[in-house]
């Protein structure tokens, strides 16, 4: 038993010390406007801003977040970033799982660039949650068939109104860090999508109902788990404030005055209003 032990040891041994990723070099910081742009390893998927002159860091953001798998080995889930460079107002930022991330220096919104350029044309509704690239396939005749036109800066909706006339609807898009497509009528946000995949002429897409209460979708405790997770991704306490931040009273829900404690999930949602479409995403099978 000794010697088959030894044996086991010595096959496995070298097989997991190959599976570890080495971190790529240092990603060469850009300047830019008087500001340094940096990405380094010790802080994966973030993007710092220094001044130049100063040496003082103005701004940071966490553009992409790793998610690990606890039945495997952490070091080989690393992603790093390995390169950025500056593009009129966004920053270009590619990881070593080849995703290409857009971040804008002066709101910090990230979007997936591969994802944008993938949904571009016109998509055709198959069946269920299915689009096929128009001209792709054949299709039965239809009384209406949903159809997405993808353009660059701006997207067309062909729309089926009550007494059945067809008519488009021009609309304006863009696809968020996490990799949901939003569509504005002027400002005003009329479908959310998920892009559950995209393989060449085929889309797979499920609409996120936003009319839908949140309470009716999931219980408490697993919303919560969702909201405390962008919490931690963005190194801020339980209440969204920095983590060294002290309240009277112990914490921000309860009212002195009133003697009223409110909600925690219900204070977050309120206070980032962007949290509610988040969760809503995270929902979707």
């Amino acid at each position: 038993m000794k010697i088959y032990a030894f044996v086991l040891l010595s096959v496995f041994i070298p097989v997991l010390t190959l599976a570890k990723i080495v971190p790529p070099k240092p990603v060469v910081p850009i300047v830019h406007n008087g500001i340094e742009y940096s990405a380094p390893h010790n802080h994966m998927g973030c993007i710092y801003a220094k001044d130049v002159e100063t040496k003082r860091v103005v701004w940071w953001k966490q553009v992409y977040v790793v998610k690990y798998n606890i039945h495997l080995e952490r070091d080989v889930q690393y992603v790093f970033i390995t390169s950025i460079k500056i593009d009129g107002i966004h920053l270009i930022v590619t990881n070593s799982r080849n995703k290409t991330y857009k971040l804008n220096i002066n709101t910090f919104e990230v979007s997936i660039t591969g994802l944008h350029e993938n949904l571009l044309g016109a998509w055709l509704h198959w069946q269920g949650n299915t689009y096929f690239r128009e001209g792709t396939k054949e299709f039965p005749p239809s009384r209406f068939r949903m159809k997405y036109t993808f353009n660059k800066n701006s997207c067309e909706l062909l729309t089926l109104a009550a007494n059945d006339a067809h008519g488009t609807k021009s609309v304006t898009w863009r696809v968020d860090s996490w990799g949901l497509v939003r569509i504005f009528h002027g400002k005003k946000l009329v479908e959310y999508l998920k892009v559950k995949s995209v393989t060449g002429n085929e889309l797979s897409i499920q609409k996120i109902d936003i009319s839908t209460p949140l309470k009716d979708l999931a219980k408490k405790d697993e919303m919560l788990n969702i909201v405390d997770s962008w919490l931690e991704e963005q190194k801020l306490n339980a209440y969204g404030d920095s983590q060294d931040t002290m309240y009277m009273g112990g914490n921000p829900l309860f009212d002195q005055t009133t003697g009223i404690r409110r909600d925690r999930l219900e204070y977050l949602l309120e206070r980032f209003s962007h949290l509610k479409m988040m969760v809503r995403a995270k929902l979707v099978k």
